[in-house]
């Protein structure tokens, strides 16, 4: 984590441009209509669609109020190393990095999806918003978070948009919850198509004492790992 940061002036009137701009940004994916079978140079994931365009991909990413959330919760904890499992077009971790710059911390957020095409698209956006503190990875989380993990240090945050059904929701909080830093945040956004299964996981989760403290801010899951408030 870092230490001196911004005014809360400074902070205020930063994070209203970052709202703006990326609001902004996301407005121009959604109006583009452009296949991303265009793109003859880089390969489809395993659930891309010919027929997908940026515009129809960039309406899988989560609402406004959400991605502010992430970026009010990344101003508030001031993490060093976030993940960001299931990248779509890369709004999410352009909250989540823009968030981590306006506090002034020395970081990186690093993205993970299994379609070379969204990265791509996700690089561009970033870029578009000059922002220069993001990492780009390939792979499905219930079978590549695992080895990200083995390469990297642990991580402070982590939000995860990838998991689906119990099966996918568990696998992924095992992997994350024995790489996180002491005081880590993980954000589990649920996928509405598997809300039972991902129901009976929570229940499981909540139990787990590893988990420190498991509570929700509307349809999210948020998880405090140990010694999130001060406890050893």
């Amino acid at each position: 984590m870092a230490t001196a940061g911004p005014t809360k002036r400074q902070t205020t009137r930063e994070a209203r441009s970052d709202f703006e701009q990326l609001a902004a940004a996301k407005a121009a994916l959604l109006a583009d209509h452009t296949p991303i079978a265009e793109d003859s140079s880089t390969c489809f994931g395993p659930y891309d669609k010919s027929t997908d365009t940026i515009g129809s991909i960039a309406r899988q990413s989560q609402p406004y109020h959400v991605q502010q959330v992430f970026y009010t919760l990344t101003l508030m904890l001031r993490p060093a190393r976030i993940l960001d499992l299931g990248t779509a077009v890369g709004m999410s971790s352009a909250y989540l990095a823009a968030a981590q710059a306006c506090a002034g911390v020395d970081g990186t957020v690093t993205t993970l999806d299994a379609s070379p095409v969204r990265l791509k698209i996700a690089q561009r956006l970033h870029a578009s918003v000059g922002l220069e503190n993001v990492r780009y990875a390939s792979g499905m989380a219930e079978q590549d978070l695992q080895r990200e993990l083995a390469l990297n240090d642990r991580f402070d945050m982590a939000v995860v948009d990838a998991a689906h059904g119990r099966k996918g929701f568990l696998t992924i909080y095992e992997y994350l919850i024995e790489a996180a830093n002491p005081g880590a945040l993980i954000i589990f956004v649920p996928d509405a198509r598997h809300t039972g299964e991902i129901a009976k996981a929570w229940d499981k989760i909540k139990a787990d004492e590893r988990s420190g403290c498991a509570t929700q801010l509307g349809d999210l899951k948020l998880v405090y790992c140990y010694d999130a408030f001060g406890r050893t």
